[in-house]
């Protein structure tokens, strides 16, 4: 076992440099939409710049083994004694891999099917009542399993055309859920950008129970990212860029939601009725959009979207954010270096916590009971894993 070895600390460094050749240096203007809500706190920069630094030990392992081969690490869940629940989403092998707190393999979870107890994917992992909870994106099914034998206890087909809904959901399709408590859901559903529309489309948000069949007035809605149409030999084509704003999303296990756009470190905190009743606010230094950057996103195909799409002013602010089970907020920074991620940590109030830089071949998924859970490649022999660090704060 990996955590029986000797091994040193790993110890991730972080740092700020705010006065960088390629940020702007002048006072940012406070957002009208921040100083305006009075539940929002506006912080002083400095207090991100305090030198604290988070630090990570590597302490066990979830891979592959003789009895088990694992394709495409999806969604990962975990129990609050560090079981854990693994979502393979390879083609040629969909399954679901229940593992335990050492790392061992215990089971396979249901299997790959149409049937019931069966899924074709394992798009959300969740724990709730002692249970492991699955949403199969394909079928748009809820499906409920033992943690303690893997039984399949449950499966609840999601069908908007049969879900008594308080206001209208035409022309809207299924988008998936996060579990708010034991009981209850938030639901979204998306408004797709049709080809002839210059604004995106938009995300929208219900509370429903367990069953899915009666749907809560909207509670609120977010922007999804901008598609940027055009043509290439006859043919119409869609093209991202990485410089336009986009939609945070996140829920912490007691059931806090957190929201924010990418564009400004302006992160809000929604009740369960979608109203505003906290936030915060850093102004970090931003770089700015150049065309050459929007060429640079681009190939052969989507050359001309690129010379004309509109450029906003500066790069996002922020890239990713995780709510823990402790109501804190992991947040990715974007930046322009190459080699390491930047994040932060906050309380909920957005009070901070501490920093780290990160490896930028390697994807956060989850921060729960002390540990942090990374997807990563193993350098010798080239397989993506899984891999659990102690978090030292």
């Amino acid at each position: 076992m990996l955590k029986n070895n000797p091994l040193l600390p790993i110890i991730l460094f972080f740092w700020w440099t705010a006065s960088c050749n390629t940020a702007e240096d002048s006072v940012h203007v406070i957002p009208s939409q921040v100083i305006e809500n009075e539940h929002i706190i506006v912080y002083e920069n400095e207090n991100l710049e305090t030198g604290t630094v988070i630090h990570f030990e590597k302490d066990q392992l979830f891979e592959e083994n003789d009895s088990l081969q694992i394709g495409y690490i999806g969604d990962i869940a975990v129990t609050d004694d560090n079981r854990l629940f693994l979502y393979d989403g390879h083609p040629s092998a969909v399954a679901i891999y229940q593992f335990g707190s050492n790392g061992d393999y215990i089971r396979q979870i249901g299997r790959e099917g149409r049937g019931p107890g069966e899924y074709l994917s394992g798009s959300h992992l969740n724990i709730g009542n002692n249970n492991l909870l699955v949403y199969d994106r394909t079928l748009h099914r809820h499906l409920v399993y033992s943690i303690e034998t893997g039984e399949h206890l449950q499966t609840v087909q999601i069908d908007l055309a049969n879900m008594e809904s308080e206001g209208p959901i035409t022309d809207l399709r299924l988008g998936g859920y996060l579990k708010l408590n034991n009981e209850l859901f938030l639901l979204s559903l998306v408004r797709a950008q049709r080809y002839y529309e210059d604004e995106p489309g938009t995300t929208r948000y219900f509370i429903t129970d367990s069953e899915f069949r009666e749907l809560s007035l909207e509670i609120f809605r977010l922007n999804r990212r901008l598609e940027n149409f055009g043509e290439w030999q006859g043919m119409r084509i869609m093209s991202f860029f990485p410089f336009q704003a986009r939609s945070l999303l996140s829920v912490s296990e007691s059931g806090r939601i957190f929201t924010a756009v990418t564009d400004e470190f302006f992160i809000r905190e929604l009740n369960h009725k979608g109203e505003t009743i906290g936030g915060f606010y850093y102004s970090l230094p931003r770089i700015p959009v150049t065309r050459e950057d929007a060429r640079n996103s681009t190939n052969e195909m989507t050359r001309d979207i690129a010379e004309n799409v509109e450029l906003p002013d500066y790069w996002p602010v922020l890239d990713r954010m995780l709510a823990d089970d402790e109501d804190r907020l992991w947040i990715k920074i974007e930046t322009d270096e190459s080699e390491s991620q930047k994040w932060y940590v906050t309380e909920g109030n957005g009070e901070f916590v501490g920093a780290f830089s990160w490896p930028q071949e390697s994807s956060i998924r989850l921060v729960k009971n002390g540990f942090l859970y990374a997807v990563e490649n193993n350098d010798d022999s080239g397989v993506t894993q899984l891999t659990r660090f102690r978090v030292n704060v």
